[in-house]
């Protein structure tokens, strides 16, 4: 199965229209939009490893940026991001850290501003 591929500019419209108009409760619906909101949150995550408390202080923050129509608690976006491969977590749930296994499904272009 060859990965979609999101291209730089549909990424860029598409969160602004999602952090505009409203997102969740939860993930969006549609699984392209739910693969640019979680490359975005994860394009804002240092490339070494962070503990379970750091990442999710990083996406409470993330999240709040994203404006006051967004629903999508920290919990829920952190599980998609390790669910979908964009984060990978230790066996042992000490750290996580990014990751490129979502390219198996879905290819972003290169510098998408988070």
């Amino acid at each position: 199965m060859t990965p979609e591929v999101v291209p730089l500019e549909e990424a860029a419209r598409r969160l602004r229209a999602l952090s505009s108009g409203g997102i969740g409760p939860g993930l969006p619906r549609r699984r392209r939009d739910q693969w640019i909101l979680l490359y975005s949150a994860c394009c804002t995550l240092p490339a070494g490893p962070l503990d379970e408390k750091s990442l999710n202080e990083m996406l409470k923050a993330w999240l709040a940026g994203l404006g006051p129509r967004v629903d999508v608690d920290h919990v829920t976006l952190r599980r998609a991001l390790v669910d979908d491969g964009f984060v990978e977590r230790t066996p042992d749930g000490a750290s996580y850290a990014r990751s490129r296994a979502h390219e198996r499904h879905v290819i972003f272009e290169e510098g998408l501003q988070p």
